[in-house]
Parts: structure tokens; sequence; C-alpha cells
């Protein structure tokens, strides 16, 4: 091989490996771990316009308690490890129903007020 072509199969090798490592930093499933910041009592909310709260801390069909829940969870009490390796918050729920009044949202679809 001339010096060119060396040079060339060297920058293609290098970006292919840049993008490997960046497409698999985005899309790899991390286990996640509860934020420091969160403290008995705080207010938790959806991220985006709504949010499944579930009685035990992992997807499960039929584990709802309220699909598609708009307005504030409730307040934070605990984090469990779910079975999908999911950080789950454990809330006392603003709106508690005949049977329920704790449930579980994973931590990546909301937040702190």
């Amino acid at each position: 091989m001339n010096k060119p072509t060396i040079i060339i199969s060297s920058i293609l090798i290098l970006s292919a490996g840049a993008l490997f490592f960046v497409f698999n930093r985005k899309f790899r499933k991390e286990t996640a771990t509860a934020p420091d910041e969160m403290k008995v009592g705080d207010t938790i909310i959806p991220l985006g316009n709504n949010v499944n709260i579930r009685s035990t801390p992992n997807v499960e069909t039929g584990n709802y308690i309220y699909p598609n829940y708009v307005g504030t969870v409730g307040t934070y009490l605990s984090s469990e490890l779910g079975k999908d390796n999911y950080v789950w918050y454990k809330v006392k729920l603003d709106k508690p129903t005949a049977k329920n009044t704790e449930g579980f949202v994973r931590i990546d679809v909301v937040k702190k007020l």
C-alpha cells in the first residue's frame, strides 16, 4: 500500500470506531441509579404530558393504578430497583384510590417539582 491509502484507511477505521462508540453509548441500556437530590416529601411530576403510575416497580400488564396520569403524581417516599434494572420512585399518591395510597413511577419519566 502507498502512504495515502494507509492514511485514508486509518481515518476510515478511526471514524468507524468513533461512530460505533457514540452509537453504543447513546443506545446502550444502562442501570439507572436514584438521584442524590431526592428527599422524602419532594413533589413528583411527569416529564411530559402524562405518566403511568403502577402498583409494583416494573412494567407488567395489569399493574396500572393510573395509566396516562396527568398532573402532580405525589410525594417521594423511596427508591427501588425493578426487575428491569430501572430505578423506580415509590410515591404517596396525590389522588389515592380505594386500593392504593402509594404507587411507583420510573425515574426516567418524572422529575422533582
